[in-house]
C-alpha cells in the first residue's frame, strides 16, 4: 500500500502462493481506519482480513462460498456492516467488523446484485437495503421480500447512492454505462393505517358475504320451493315452454289424469295429454288469453273418479313476453266425495226413517185384511193369496233396501286398528264355511312380505270382503272355486306408503260385456233379489281409504281392491 507519493505505508504482506485477485476496502471501526481486504478466487476459497494502518494482520476469516459481490455500509450509530453476495450458493451474508454472521438470506432467482445499500427509514418503514443489478434497481423489506422495483434492459452498473433530504423522502442516484437515473422514494402513506383500514376493508367484505350469502339463501329456497312444487308437490304438474313443450313433469300427472302412456320431457301437451282434452283445451285458453285460468275438471270410468281442478298460469319475462306456463292439476275427489256422501248420508238416514216406518204398518195391514179375508171370504182369499205374498215380498225387498241404505250411511268415518291380517281372515272366512262342499271351495293365499300387523279399518274391510266373496258365490252358483290372495302392493298415489292388496277370484263364468260398465252403478244388478248396492258399497270403501278397486272378467271374474295402509 503506497500513499500519494507512491511511498510504501508499510512492509508488502504476502497472501498464500497462487495467483488469484487481491481486493481492499476501507473501513472504519469505532473511528478507527482499517483496511478489508479479500483474497481468493478461481478455485480458490474467498478469505476475509483486517488489516491496520501498520499493515498487521488482526482477523481472518473463510467464506462458504466464492464471493459475487462485497460492500460495506454504515447504519445510524457508525457500525460497519460487511455484506457479501454469493451467486453460486444463492446466499446474502451481513458480518459485522469482528467477522461474525449477523444475517443471512436466502435470495431470489432473478436477483443478481451488483451493489447493495442499506437503506432504512425507521420503524415506521421497515426497509432493509436497495439492491443494484444488470435488471434493474430493488428495495427490500426486512424479510429480503421485494416492495418496489424499477427496471431496466441490461444496463451495465456504474455506481448507486442515497441522498436523504431531513424530513423529505430521500432520492436514489444511480448512473449506469447509458443513462444516469435520479428517482424518488415515495413511500405509501396509507402504510400506517394498515390495521385500520384491514379491519374496515375485513368488516366491509363481510358485509358484502352476508347479503351475498342471504341473497343467495333467498335464491336456493326459492329455488327448493319450486322444484319440490315441481317433483314432489301433491299435485301434478307440468312446466311448458312458450311453444307448448314439456319442460318438467312430476309422477303425478299420469296417476292423477289416469293416462295409458307416460308424460315425458319435450313432448307437447296436446300429444302427452291427448287422453285429456278438456285438459288441454284449458292450455290452449291460457296461451290464446295469456292471463291466468283456472277450471273445474271431472272425469269417471268403470275404475274410479276424478273431481278436481285444473290452473293454468303463464310466466312473463322482463319484456311481457309469456316465455313459460305452470299447469297445476288439484285432485279434490276425496273431499268432494266425502262432502256429497255426508250430505248424502244424512239425506239418506232421514228418508229410511221416514219410510221405514210407514212399511211396517202397510205390512201389518195387508196381513190384517188377508186374515179377516180368509175368515169372511175363505175363497176370494184363497184366489188372493198369491198376490198378497207377491205384495209382502216387494215390502221386504223394500225394506231391505232401506236397511242396505243405513248401512251404507254408517261408513262415515274410518277407524284405524292394529290387526293380524291372517286371523282377520279366516274369522271372516268362517261365515261362509257351510258355502263349502265337494262342489265348491274357497282358499286362502298370503304373501311371503306381509308385516305381523296391518292398520286398517276393521269394520269396513270386513264389510268389503264379505261383498267380494258372496258376489263370487253367487257367480258360482254352488260349483266352482273361490282363490282369495292377500299380499303388499305398491300405493300408486304415494309410492312410499305400503298398501295391502285383496284380490277375489272365481272360475265363474264371469260378467257380460254389456254389463261391465255398469256395475258399480246404484240399483243395477243381474240377480232377481238383488239390490245392486253392494259393489257401490265395496267402491265406496275402496275410495274411502284412497285406494282402488279394479276387475277383470274373461273365463270367470277378478276383483282386486288396494288400501293404503296407515303407518
Amino acid at each position: 500500500m503506497f500513499n500519494q507519493k507512491l511511498n510504501l505505508l508499510f512492509q508488502p504482506i504476502t497472501f498464500g502462493s497462487e495467483y488469484t485477485s487481491l481486493r481492499s476496502y476501507p473501513i472504519l471501526i469505532n473511528g478507527v481506519k482499517y483496511i478489508l481486504s479479500m483474497y481468493g478466487g478461481r478455485g480458490i476459497p474467498n478469505h476475509l482480513f483486517l488489516i491496520n494502518e501498520s499493515g498487521e494482520l488482526l482477523k481472518e476469516k473463510k467464506l462458504p462460498a466464492n464471493v459475487h459481490s462485497l460492500f460495506i455500509n454504515y447504519n445510524e450509530r457508525g457500525k460497519a456492516a460487511i455484506n457479501v453476495i454469493f451467486n453460486k450458493i444463492r446466499q446474502f451474508h451481513i458480518y459485522d467488523s469482528d467477522f461474525r454472521l449477523k444475517e443471512k438470506y436466502i435470495k431470489d432467482e432473478d436477483d443478481e446484485y451488483y451493489s447493495i445499500k442499506h437503506f432504512n427509514l425507521g420503524d415506521n418503514l421497515p426497509v432493509k437495503f436497495l439492491g443494484f443489478s444488470y435488471n434493474g434497481v430493488y428495495i427490500k423489506n426486512l424479510s429480503l421480500n421485494t416492495v418496489a422495483y424499477l427496471k431496466w434492459n441490461r444496463e451495465t452498473p456504474c455506481k448507486l447512492s442515497v441522498k436523504h433530504n431531513g424530513p423529505l423522502p430521500p432520492q436514489i442516484a444511480i448512473s449506469t454505462d447509458k443513462f444516469f437515473y435520479l428517482l424518488d422514494f415515495s413511500p405509501n402513506k396509507f402504510y400506517p393505517y394498515l390495521p385500520f383500514l384491514f379491519i374496515v376493508l375485513l368488516i366491509l367484505f363481510y358485509g358484502i358475504f352476508f347479503l351475498l350469502n342471504s341473497g343467495v339463501n333467498k335464491i336456493k329456497i326459492y329455488l327448493s320451493y319450486f322444484l319440490f312444487s315441481l317433483k314432489d308437490s301433491d299435485n301434478a304438474i307440468l312446466l311448458l315452454n312458450h311453444k307448448g313443450d314439456i319442460l318438467s313433469v312430476n309422477h303425478k300427472v299420469q296417476s292423477m289424469l289416469r293416462l295409458k302412456k307416460p308424460v315425458h320431457k319435450k313432448q307437447h301437451f296436446k300429444d302427452a295429454l291427448r287422453q285429456r282434452r278438456d285438459v288441454c283445451i284449458f292450455i290452449d285458453e291460457c296461451l290464446l288469453k295469456q292471463k291466468q285460468v283456472k277450471k273445474e275438471i271431472s272425469f269417471e270410468d268403470v275404475h274410479s273418479t276424478f273431481i278436481g281442478e285444473v290452473s293454468v298460469t303463464p310466466f312473463f319475462s322482463f319484456f311481457k313476453f309469456a316465455n313459460a306456463y305452470l299447469v297445476e292439476i288439484k285432485d279434490s275427489t276425496r273431499q268432494v266425495l266425502a262432502d256429497r256422501q255426508s250430505n248424502w248420508q244424512r239425506t239418506v238416514r232421514k228418508m229410511v226413517h221416514d219410510i221405514k216406518n210407514p212399511l211396517g204398518g202397510v205390512q201389518l195391514k195387508l196381513q190384517t185384511i188377508y186374515l179377516r179375508l180368509s175368515d169372511a171370504y175363505p175363497e176370494a182369499a184363497k184366489d188372493l193369496q198369491q198376490d198378497m205374498e207377491t205384495a209382502n215380498e216387494e215390502i221386504k225387498r223394500i225394506r231391505n233396501i232401506s236397511k242396505d241404505f243405513l248401512k251404507f250411511s254408517d261408513l262415515d268415518s274410518l277407524q284405524f286398528t292394529a290387526l293380524n291380517i291372517k286371523f282377520f281372515m279366516n274369522r271372516i272366512l268362517r261365515h261362509f264355511v257351510s258355502f263349502q262342499n265337494e262342489f265348491m271351495t274357497i282358499e286362502i293365499q298370503y304373501g311371503k312380505n306381509l308385516p305381523d300387523e296391518i292398520n286398517i279399518d276393521e269394520r269396513q274391510t270386513e264389510l268389503l270382503v264379505h261383498i267380494l266373496v258372496e258376489n263370487a258365490i253367487d257367480a258360482l252358483k254352488g260349483k266352482g272355486k273361490i282363490e282369495i290372495n292377500i299380499d303388499l302392493a305398491q300405493n300408486l298415489s304415494y309410492p312410499q306408503n305400503k298398501a295391502i292388496r285383496i284380490q277375489v277370484k272365481d272360475n265363474g263364468p264371469g260378467i257380460p260385456p254389456e254389463y261391465q260398465h255398469k256395475i258399480f252403478e246404484p240399483h243395477f244388478s243381474s240377480k232377481k233379489e238383488g239390490t245392486g248396492m253392494g259393489l257401490v258399497f265395496a267402491k265406496h270403501i275402496v275410495q274411502q281409504h284412497g285406494g282402488e278397486l279394479q276387475f277383470e272378467s274373461n273365463s270367470g271374474t277378478i276383483f282386486t281392491a288396494i288400501l293404503p295402509l296407515q303407518n
